[in-house]
């Protein structure tokens, strides 16, 4: 039985991934098809393709202004960032360059502007797949890959449920960051200090949020995930990316509240019922 994870879109708090994965990894649930979607595709690709426990080591120790380094600001022509910097930094803990090379199967959830439909990328360079991944409308610049003009799946779908299926999950894990409701302070309130960001991004980011929340209802309806984790970060803001030890922490609690019933379902599948038994 192929066991699937799809990673939900979320920013700063997609880092409760990585103790979502720590704790089930721990109980001896390790999963063969990971998707993800923005935060989710990057953190999906560290967990198929590198070191999980090293970069989580990393990331407890940046801050905002390293964040902001990261992001690679740029003239806002078509987004405020390009992030190559953080492409490059990702190197250094997924140790392949392509899909292929991967010992589990992995998709990137993206949209793709001229079409207006999710696109999973399977194959090729997984550096691209992340960055296009996480392509935010207006935050991040598109990126082009293979003629199409892609950006941050959780347009679309932000909990790529759906895409861990067709890559042939047996028993999914899903797990939603954004479907309960957070604070309405600004987005940037804590990426930096000194620097001025304008309020065109915190309407993006608000309008964004509001989409996506409706995205998820209808992806889940249409797309039962096995168990679905909704970690409660509604304390976690969108770019407060310097608290990633409380979001993994978070992760974790959330993954030891969910274990009993992944457990009790993956026995269940395992062993169905015969009829007439």
């Amino acid at each position: 039985m192929k066991l699937g994870i799809a990673l939900g879109a979320g920013g700063a708090k997609g880092f409760a991934h990585i103790g979502i994965l720590k704790t089930l990894h721990k109980a001896g649930i390790d999963f063969d098809i990971v998707t993800g979607t923005s935060i989710g595709a990057l953190i999906g690709g560290v967990y198929a393709g590198g070191d999980i426990k090293r970069f989580e080591e990393a990331i407890k120790k940046i801050n905002s202004r390293d964040i902001f380094f990261l992001l690679s600001p740029t003239w806002p022509k078509y987004g405020f960032f390009s992030g190559k910097r953080l492409l490059k930094k990702l190197k250094e803990f997924i140790h392949v360059e392509n899909i292929e090379e991967l010992n589990k199967r992995f998709g990137a959830v993206c949209v793709d502007l001229n079409s207006s439909e999710a696109v999973t990328i399977t194959t090729g360079n997984i550096f691209q797949a992340i960055r296009a991944s996480i392509s935010i409308p207006v935050i991040f610049t598109p990126i082009t890959v293979d003629g199409r003009v892609l950006v941050d799946g959780g347009v679309l779908d932000p909990v790529p449920v759906k895409a861990a299926y067709l890559l042939g999950s047996d028993f999914t894990v899903a797990v939603d960051l954004i479907g309960q409701r957070e604070e309405t302070d600004s987005i940037y309130n804590n990426l930096v200090s000194n620097v001025y960001i304008p309020n065109i991004l915190d309407m993006v980011y608000r309008i964004s949020i509001t989409t996506q929340r409706y995205m998820i209802k209808s992806t889940l309806k249409e797309n039962h995930p096995d168990v679905l984790i909704r970690p409660d970060l509604s304390s976690i803001k969108f770019f407060d990316f310097h608290r990633a030890e409380q979001a993994i922490k978070i992760g974790e609690e959330a993954a030891k509240e969910a274990l009993p019933d992944i457990e009790s379902k993956l026995k269940a599948k395992a062993n169905p019922t015969q009829p007439g038994v």
